[in-house]
């Protein structure tokens, strides 16, 4: 949950001074979701971080929600703007999808920092990878860190 709305602070902050409104609205539509399917894991300062961020594109029902949360007088927009903390943005298992011949045929998780070595041993391990080799060796392995894996034969 910390990941996800310091990444939304990124990006709302991002696409709101380059005027990208509607990728700025659906970041926070995104965490509104994530917000919402663990809703008894969610702080008063999560609340208000995500109150800040609508603001500029709902500034009255921010207003009366920033009031009725908190029970202040003082307006939402004199409030600071929330900073995406570095140590917040970086995640501690990626999804990193394996391709062979350019088709999705698994994923695996791991480390954002492993090695691409390190992957290509857990990649050519999978049972589904093996199976989809058939023995032969790889001509090419592809690997965009933390993202994908394309293994070419």
């Amino acid at each position: 949950m910390r990941l996800q709305l310091h990444q939304t602070i990124q990006k709302v902050t991002a696409d709101g001074a380059t005027l990208r409104h509607n990728t700025a609205i659906s970041a926070l539509m995104i965490l509104l979701n994530a917000l919402e399917e663990r809703a008894d894991a969610v702080s008063p300062s999560d609340v208000s971080v995500f109150l800040r961020l609508l603001a500029p594109f709902a500034p009255h029902i921010t207003e009366e929600l920033w009031r009725e949360a908190r029970g202040e007088t003082s307006s939402i927009h004199r409030a600071p703007w929330p900073e995406a903390d570095p140590r917040h943005l970086r995640a501690e298992r990626v999804t990193v999808v394996v391709q062979v011949n350019g088709r999705v045929r698994d994923r695996i998780e791991g480390a954002p920092d492993a090695t691409e070595e390190a992957v290509r041993q857990t990649a050519l391990a999978r049972p589904r990878i093996s199976g989809e080799l058939a023995g032969r060796r790889p001509k090419r392995f592809i690997y965009v860190p933390g993202k994908i894996v394309n293994i070419a034969f």
